[in-house]
């Protein structure tokens, strides 16, 4: 179901003519480290721990940034979007956190 939600958000913002100069082309270092990362784990339990470790991370950035813009985000069609879909991104923190 995260992964319905997170694939709907992603497509919805593409669409957003104000969002394209504002969304990264690829991955930054320290997120394609952490990916590096967790494809080399070789331990089931050790990459399940790391992969909700990343998640919980994850979503508690996305929160922080989502509330920050929702509050004071400077193009209102992308303050509109982060109010619309912070909920969401609380609830997958929380899921992760479960």
């Amino acid at each position: 179901r995260m992964i319905e939600h997170h694939t709907m958000i992603s497509t919805e913002m593409r669409a957003l003519p104000e969002a394209t100069t504002r969304m990264p082309a690829n991955l930054d270092e320290r997120h394609t480290n952490k990916l590096l990362v967790l494809r080399q784990q070789e331990d089931v339990d050790l990459l399940n721990r790391y992969y909700v470790q990343q998640q919980i991370e994850a979503h508690q950035e996305a929160v922080t940034a989502y509330e920050a813009y929702a509050s004071g985000g400077d193009v209102p069609v992308l303050q509109a979007f982060a109010q619309r879909h912070l909920p969401m991104i609380r609830q997958h923190l929380e899921q992760a956190r479960a």
